[in-house]
């Protein structure tokens, strides 16, 4: 993380709104949420009409820990290279319009990913790839179609690394189009085929070992399980090129040579 990346701890007392909407966040920004924050303090609602999200650390929320809704057709909202765990309710929440891109999340109270309908915005244009999501016991991916199935647009899933209880939880619909997903964890609403999901994977096997680390380890079952295709860079802004991974990272046999995920993580 950038040099210059700092420490904001969110108080009853912290003007948060000037912090989160104000410019004050930059890349590489840890948040921390104390008790008795106000509940609309106590997530990030990144509506920010088109324009990239800054990539944060988020942890120990009581609500969703990163929000967006839809900007109204204008360019999507971009929430990549964010690290958020211990999130009371849904780790990301993106109702339409957004790219959901070499995420890591982990341990949250609802779904990793959520999509559904919110206020005007309807579920649609989202393209959801590259995350690495870990849910024990939960839903890692999900998917609530709009009322009478009307989607706003398509809706992407590829890529990703699932692990939970339920790995997608999602309608079958013509909207919707998954490709390469792997992790484990049942299937609810959908039958996807192999292309579309490999569900063999083991949470306990599949990273190296350590506290919060969620770098593939060698022989992982993420490796070469996504598509051959150009691609945007990891998680760390290591290049995949001539990579398959699955997940947030691409694999590389010496380890992880990005930051170790955890409170205050900025080097």
């Amino acid at each position: 993380m950038p040099a210059d990346a700092r420490q904001i701890r969110l108080t009853p007392e912290s003007k948060w709104f000037e912090v989160i909407h104000g410019g004050g966040l930059k890349p590489g920004d840890e948040v921390i949420l104390a008790p008795g924050v106000c509940a609309d303090g106590r997530r990030l609602e990144m509506n920010h009409r088109g324009t990239e999200g800054k990539p944060i650390v988020i942890h120990d929320t009581k609500h969703p820990g990163i929000i967006v809704y839809g900007t109204d057709g204008k360019g999507p909202n971009v929430i990549e290279r964010n690290v958020i765990w211990n999130t009371g309710d849904n780790g990301i929440q993106a109702a339409a319009d957004a790219v959901i891109r070499n995420n890591v999340v982990f341990n949250s109270g609802g779904a990793g990913i959520y999509s559904r309908n919110h206020q005007s915005a309807v579920v649609g244009n989202l393209l959801i790839t590259h995350n690495t999501v870990v849910n024990e016991g939960r839903v890692a991916l999900r998917i609530i179609a709009p009322a009478g199935n009307k989607f706003s647009g398509p809706v992407l899933v590829g890529d990703n690394a699932l692990y939970g209880a339920t790995a997608i939880q999602a309608p079958r619909h013509a909207a919707l189009s998954f490709g390469s997903n792997v992790g484990s964890g049942r299937l609810v609403g959908v039958d996807l085929e192999a292309a579309e999901w490999q569900g063999g994977g083991n949470a306990a096997a599949d990273f190296v070992k350590g506290k919060l680390s969620f770098f593939p380890a060698p022989g992982s079952y993420l490796i070469g399980k996504g598509r051959k295709r150009d691609r945007p860079a990891d998680f760390n802004g290591t290049k995949r090129t001539g990579s398959r991974d699955a997940g947030a990272y691409r694999s590389d046999p010496k380890g992880n040579p990005g930051w170790l995920i955890g409170p205050g993580f900025k080097k």
